[in-house]
């Protein structure tokens, strides 16, 4: 652990055994972070654990998360939150997103905030991750019927249709990694978080990194979270753009930017109301 890692969970401990001193209270509510992998969503979560009124748990905490990084069952969950002294107990259930309606259902009073990514830099970053692995999962979910691959869960006919018509001329790993980003961002419609705007809020990962003041304070207004400024020291540069030389069929290219004005009129809408 180098020396900003280690400083973060001396801060993280600090923090957790101050909740602790807190007289029993209400039962948190549970927030989830979502959204595409490599949209961002880690670095929101490191973002929302400066705040002293949260207690977060990544994919790789197993008091939430299963070793295959799926949620824990409910019951496992909600001793998490009985148990927590904080106003929010965040999770990142990136692999359970197709469920996130029901996950809503299931938690009094949760939140999500959806993570928007420009599809191409999402593509190149999953490719440096993944690489060939990430092209076989796609082309399983494709050409398998039924599948039991976990984005196939919930997936309606038509679009898995859809995904096979555009892999069929063989998928070449990037294309794949759009494919995805596809796949998880049509979610947000298919799931209807658009008509939830009191439970979900959809930002993008580009204002974040380039706005973190801007970004952060939306987040926690939508939270009714007071301001932690340490939580914008902890949204990095980003890398934006970076995607922009990757060759993709022009097809899957075309439907990832139709899908990506979509999500942006919502978010434009979210911030005239």
């Amino acid at each position: 652990m180098n020396a900003r890692g280690a400083g973060r969970a001396l801060a993280r401990s600090w923090k957790h055994a101050r909740q602790r001193m807190r007289p029993a209270r209400d039962a948190a509510t549970v927030l989830f972070v979502v959204g595409a992998q490599r949209s961002g969503t880690t670095m929101l979560l490191d973002a929302l654990d400066a705040h002293p009124d949260t207690r977060v748990h990544h994919e790789s905490d197993r008091r939430a998360f299963d070793d295959a990084w799926r949620l824990r069952p409910l019951s496992e969950r909600r001793d998490l939150v009985e148990r927590a002294r904080c106003t929010y107990v965040v999770m990142k259930p990136l692999l359970d997103l197709q469920h996130l309606d029901r996950l809503l259902g299931v938690h009094p009073g949760a939140r999500a905030v959806f993570v928007l990514r420009n599809p191409l830099d999402v593509a190149l970053s999953s490719v440096e991750k993944w690489g060939d692995a990430l092209r076989a999962a796609v082309s399983r979910v494709a050409n398998e019927d039924p599948c039991s691959h976990w984005m196939a869960e919930r997936l309606p006919r038509a679009r898995r249709e859809a995904l096979r018509e555009m892999a069929g001329n063989g998928l070449d790993t990037a294309t794949a990694a759009a494919l995805r980003w596809w796949l998880r961002n049509e979610l947000f419609f298919d799931l209807a978080l658009d008509t939830r705007q009191d439970e979900v809020l959809p930002v993008r990962y580009e204002t974040l990194v380039q706005n973190p003041e801007a970004g952060m304070e939306a987040i926690f207004a939508f939270l009714g979270l007071p301001p932690a400024p340490r939580a914008c020291r902890r949204i990095g540069p980003g890398r934006v753009g970076r995607g922009s030389d990757l060759e993709l069929d022009v097809a899957v290219v075309d439907r990832c930017h139709a899908l990506e004005a979509r999500l942006d009129a919502v978010i434009a809408a979210r911030g005239r109301s």
